[in-house]
């Protein structure tokens, strides 16, 4: 799961757009330990436990699936 967002104008973007993977953008926004954002998802994954209810793991899973 991408916990950061990497954004940049349309040049730069194209710049990037390749089937060459030497032009791969390498730090790109997932799992590159970028601390704010990891943060957010922190963040965001205890907002999102705070709203639901006590649930069993089960009963979580059934939610998730459902929101999928």
């Amino acid at each position: 799961m991408a916990l950061g967002l990497t954004t940049c104008t349309q040049h730069i973007f194209d710049a990037f757009l390749s089937d060459d993977r030497l032009k791969t953008l390498f730090h790109g926004h997932s799992y590159t330990a970028n601390p704010v954002a990891c943060s957010a998802g922190l963040a965001s994954l205890d907002l999102f436990w705070s709203f639901l209810p006590k649930r069993t793991s089960t009963e979580y899973q059934t939610h998730i699936v459902s929101l999928l």
